[in-house]
């Protein structure tokens, strides 16, 4: 194999920018490396970048209550996989775990199923519907009798975040978008 001296410089620089790193790991620092001068030793400190979390992170469940009435929104990317209404078994947990809180439940116990508004919007209403049921027979088999659960789909027709933006895509008001709602009234 034939090297020229471009190749051979670069496999020195790869090899001397390795040695810097390596010597940086070892706490050695960058004069270990024996680099060359244009080898510019990283800062950490200059390098990490603070993440705002209260922005950064979308809850999988919220809840809200105005006087008796409450409604719980899971997403329902934390229930069920992509274009499916098979719960996850981690949803089934979590749908246990919800009904404990369930215990003094006045009346119907209504599930809502929504989705965003990619695909066609027959196939969205059929699928909001099918995961709205899915939740209900989880609900109900949880519960036990003595409860009427009520359970309805509306595909896309009732965003809560836009799905698009200027025209363009825009995933995260379609992920607020795809969820199952749960209302009731406690005693």
């Amino acid at each position: 194999m034939t090297r020229t001296r471009g190749s051979r410089t670069r496999l020195g620089r790869i090899v001397a920018v390795a040695g810097v790193l390596v010597g940086v790991l070892l706490g050695a620092g960058p004069a270990a490396a024996d680099a060359d001068d244009d080898v510019v030793p990283i800062e950490a400190r200059e390098s990490v970048v603070p993440i705002e979390l209260d922005g950064a992170v979308e809850p999988l469940e919220s809840q809200r209550v105005e006087g008796n009435k409450v409604t719980i929104d899971i997403k329902t990317d934390v229930l069920f996989a992509f274009d499916s209404a098979r719960l996850t078994p981690d949803a089934r947990t979590h749908l246990r775990d919800l009904a404990t809180k369930l215990t003094n439940v006045q009346g119907t116990i209504r599930v809502d199923g929504h989705t965003d508004s990619l695909g066609p919007t027959s196939y969205n209403q059929n699928l909001s519907q099918r995961r709205a049921e899915a939740v209900k027979r989880e609900l109900a088999n949880t519960l036990g009798g003595g409860f009427t659960i009520v359970a309805a789909g509306h595909g896309e027709a009732q965003p809560i975040a836009p799905n698009t933006r200027g025209g363009k895509d825009n995933p995260r008001g379609r992920a607020k978008n795809r969820r199952v709602t749960i209302t009731y009234t406690n005693g």
